[in-house]
């Protein structure tokens, strides 16, 4: 597989992979506090942040 300057090993074998799984992962900043959510069911850390799991509440659908 060919490599990308700037792309570690774990993402490029990740992104080979023959399956993958999306999920989005919403930030709510506020002036009193953040509201961190994503698409699953249990707590996810991304970037040493706590999402809490919304399951099918929260949806996107497509754009027209």
């Amino acid at each position: 597989m060919a490599t990308r300057q700037g792309v570690d090993t774990a993402i490029s074998n990740r992104l080979g992979a023959d399956a993958q799984t999306m999920f989005f992962a919403i930030k709510a900043e506020f002036d009193t506090d953040d509201i961190r959510v994503w698409s699953g069911t249990d707590d996810i850390t991304v970037n040493s942040e706590t999402y809490n799991g919304a399951g099918a509440l929260l949806s996107i659908s497509g754009v027209e």
